[in-house]
């Protein structure tokens, strides 16, 4: 019962912060409302007194809030806030449209579904409106009652931590310490998000594992994610982190399970009845795989049977297949469809590379060229391929044997 009130005191003492923040009231024109001290309404504001409901309702009266305090509203915001995570999580196309309904129902706000409220709130504003002011102040709020959740509320407030922390900049974003332990659900609303959430972390854990160049870290978590939404039953969510796996794989140079990853996405998104551009991906990766693994022609036949002009990669690997098997004429003609204003840094070297291929550079040229990229970045072993296989062409045998060199150093 005491948990339960300091609960309920909680929530109070956040709905009058957001009240003070939103009316600029001073802690002096709140006193006054209360007939307390300023000093009293201060260390209220802290957490270090209690109000009492006379007090609470003089200053809800003042800003024409009337509380709601049923139990039946507060099960009503809770069952209708884990239908709308359970959007998020799924990727449901409702989901934006629930949400505004949601946050349009003002009973929730001011009752004790409180803090659901404002966990909708902070899901629209990493989702929607990027009002990164405002979301630091809602977890704000949360974080300084998260003592009085439940763990289902509290494996939320993880989940949305990490996900904000993935999606906004760092400078955008406080850095918040949220220590969480691991917990079965005894609440029968939660227990398929909970592993939707654990899923979220992990594939958000991840990411962060890639930037650092830590594959190993980032195949250890990803696996994880993929094993919790598997759990939870989001499909589309397991076939995306499936699609991010098989992606660390192939950086890795494990080709094999990278390949086997990619079609048993392509064959999962056949079942499927929403439409994924996933599948395409997965066969523009394997065909960059067979070009690496010298099979040009099988390249062709999946680029010609799913060729997509508004992936560059698709003309460019095509543009290189042809080459490869020595097909200028096709080869040319792919590469005039590149659009060159869809390309990032990488699609525009290998654009480059090209380009040179059919201006017949000399090997001095080819070296010097490659000489000035940047080390590391990705397709590199593509690209060396091409060089090999153009200096052979052209006879240029000091320049195949360094291109020979530095591909077996990659």
């Amino acid at each position: 019962m005491e948990v339960y009130q300091n609960k309920n005191q909680s929530i109070y003492r956040s709905l009058i912060k957001e009240i003070k923040k939103k009316n600029k009231y001073t802690n002096l024109y709140l006193a006054t409302l209360c007939d307390l001290s300023e000093a009293y309404i201060s260390d209220f504001i802290r957490g270090n007194r209690e109000l009492n409901l006379k007090a609470i309702n003089k200053i809800l009266n003042d800003c024409d809030i009337r509380f709601d305090n049923s139990n039946e509203t507060y099960y009503n915001a809770q069952k209708d806030f884990f239908e709308i995570f359970d959007c998020f999580l799924s990727k449901d196309e409702s989901f934006s449209k629930k949400m505004r309904v949601f946050l349009n129902n003002e009973q929730y706000h001011y009752s004790y579904g409180y803090y659901y409220y404002h966990l909708a709130q902070i899901l629209e504003i990493i989702i929607i409106t990027e009002d990164y002011e405002r979301l630091n102040f809602e977890f704000d709020l949360l974080l300084a009652s998260n003592q009085y959740f439940s763990d289902e509320e509290n494996q939320v407030i993880k989940t949305l931590l990490s996900f904000a922390s993935y999606c906004i900049p760092e400078n955008k974003f406080k850095s918040y310490r949220f220590i969480f332990t691991s917990f079965t659900s005894q609440n029968n609303i939660f227990f398929r998000q909970q592993n939707g959430c654990e899923g979220l972390y992990y594939y958000l854990m991840a990411l962060e594992s890639y930037k650092r160049n830590n594959l190993k870290e980032a195949i250890e978590q990803c696996t994880r994610a993929v094993k919790y939404y598997m759990l939870g039953g989001y499909l589309i969510r397991v076939l995306e982190c499936e699609v991010c796996l098989a992606n660390y794989y192939l950086l890795d140079k494990d080709y094999e399970i990278a390949y086997r990853l990619y079609e048993s996405t392509i064959y999962m998104c056949k079942q499927l009845t929403k439409k994924t551009n996933l599948a395409l991906k997965c066969k523009v990766n394997i065909s960059y795989i067979d070009l690496i693994t010298n099979q040009p022609q099988k390249c062709i036949d999946i680029l010609t049977e799913i060729i997509d002009e508004k992936n560059p990669n698709s003309l460019i690997y095509l543009c290189f297949a042809y080459y490869f098997i020595n097909d200028v004429n096709n080869s040319r003609s792919i590469s005039r469809r590149i659009n060159v204003k869809q390309c990032n840094k990488l699609q525009k070297i290998e654009i480059d590379l090209i380009q040179k291929i059919q201006d017949d550079v000399s090997s001095e040229e080819m070296m010097q060229w490659y000489m000035g990229l940047e080390k590391g970045i990705d397709d590199m072993i593509l690209i060396l391929k091409v060089l090999v296989h153009y200096c052979e062409n052209k006879g240029y045998k000091d320049a195949c044997i360094y291109f020979q060199k530095e591909l077996l150093n990659n």
